[in-house]
């Protein structure tokens, strides 16, 4: 803690994978899944930051390890009412999709998310940079809208003339209240 409202922590996600097929020890393998440095905290009340690192696969079949920036935004509070809050996130973030999506890694059941249905272009890891308004309106409605600039990819190219993309998510929950993020 830096005063009343400022704060900053740095934390550490693993996730290690073994692997031994079934009469196949030649095929042995032991590697992190997942390496995570994460860097968080807040400004001021109403100011906060993210910054998260990602190493995937670090080791697998003898591979390098390459360390990627994973997110990096500051979220700022734009409102704030007796049951609403609406923020603007702005950086390297993760597109809102579905709420589903911004669940942690590490509260995965498999090893990986089930996304064969979300296939996209020159995208990093479902990340891209722009800027997200999202919050909570009352305790039922909770919305995600953003625009992005179609991050670039390794190994893919984008046109310097496309347009921004855009994609959000609004859910209503008629029981219980809505994650708010």
């Amino acid at each position: 803690e830096f005063g009343e409202d400022s704060w900053m922590k740095a934390a550490f996600l693993g996730q290690a994978h073994y692997s031994m097929p079934d009469n196949a020890a030649y095929d042995q393998d032991f590697y992190m899944r997942r390496a995570r440095i994460i860097l968080l905290g807040q400004m001021t009340d109403g100011i906060k930051f993210l910054a998260e690192t990602d190493n995937d696969k670090a080791g697998k079949k003898g591979t390098s390890v390459s360390t990627d920036i994973q997110d990096a935004f500051i979220d700022v509070r734009l409102f704030k009412g007796d049951e609403s809050e609406i923020w603007v996130e702005a950086g390297l973030i993760l597109l809102p999709f579905s709420f589903e999506g911004t669940s942690s890694a590490a509260s995965l059941l498999g090893l990986d998310y089930n996304a064969e249905s979300i296939k996209l272009a020159n995208t990093f890891v479902w990340r891209d940079n722009g800027a997200m308004l999202h919050g909570n309106v009352g305790k039922l409605v909770s919305v995600r809208v953003g625009a992005f600039d179609g991050y670039d990819a390794a190994g893919s190219s984008k046109s310097d003339q496309a347009e921004l993309r855009y994609t959000g998510h609004v859910a209503v929950n008629l029981l219980g209240d809505v994650e708010t993020g």
